[in-house]
């Protein structure tokens, strides 16, 4: 396993970096607010990173994909199941702009693609 696999999945969207962040949103405390806006400019490279790969060429790329297909689905199923992405279409106007260029990539990327589903459950219920 390669180090930028490794740091794909230690890098993973968990349930507690969620929860944080939508506690950060409605704080008081403008540090707090700084400091999860910053480490969620990370998880958001990470999950671009998982998306649309790091173009590096591996000898053994049926696995590499199936891996790589893998972590997509699970990514896109975590971003549904948390209902990241309508909270961050909500507060979009709050992120740092490295940030926002990085969830309309993500959110392209996921309904071009149709990951887990992605489309059904926003775009087919609600598409304004």
């Amino acid at each position: 396993m390669s180090n930028f696999q490794q740091q794909q999945e230690a890098d993973a969207l968990s349930t507690s970096d969620v929860t944080k962040f939508k506690r950060a949103l409605h704080s008081s405390k403008r540090e707090e607010l700084i400091e999860t806006l910053e480490k969620l400019a990370k998880r958001l490279i990470a999950m671009k990173l998982i998306l649309y790969g790091d173009g590096e060429k591996t000898d053994n790329k049926n696995v590499e994909k199936e891996k790589s297909n893998r972590l997509r689905d699970e990514l896109g199923q975590c971003l549904i199941d948390q209902k990241l992405m309508p909270l961050l279409m909500d507060k979009f106007s709050i992120l740092p702009f490295e940030s926002k260029k990085d969830v309309a990539q993500i959110f392209n990327y996921l309904c071009r693609h149709n990951v887990s589903g992605f489309v059904d459950p926003y775009l087919a219920n609600d598409p304004a």
